[in-house]
């Protein structure tokens, strides 16, 4: 889902700027610059993929006792893309209360 996003970039996916150290397989450090992602104030919905999949793009069963869903990813990818396009906050939801804890949201 991030991948489809970066591609969209709705207006909660990026919070800026971190540059990480990284070691290297040879031993050495390098610093890479890179974009972080930042749901701050934000409470992410990927549970709505299953209202843009159809066919054969989701099956949903159980595993144990956990509900499981497995997705098409030429179908996920495809739908998730248009949505995104067509409506950028549709796979979120804006938390609205002082405490952040989604008792209030907008749709």
């Amino acid at each position: 889902m991030h991948a489809v996003e970066e591609l969209v970039e709705p207006p909660y996916l990026y919070a800026g700027w971190v540059d990480y150290r990284v070691r290297l397989g040879d031993g050495t450090d390098t610093t890479m610059r890179v974009r972080r992602h930042g749901f701050s104030g934000w409470q992410q919905r990927y549970d709505r993929i299953d209202t843009v999949l159809t066919g054969d793009g989701i099956r949903s069963g159980r595993v144990l006792s956990a509900s499981c869903h497995l997705l098409e990813a030429s179908v996920f990818w495809r739908a998730a893309l248009a949505t995104l396009k067509e409506q950028p906050l549709y796979f979120v939801d804006r938390i609205t209360s002082a405490a952040g804890d989604g008792a209030n949201r907008e749709n």
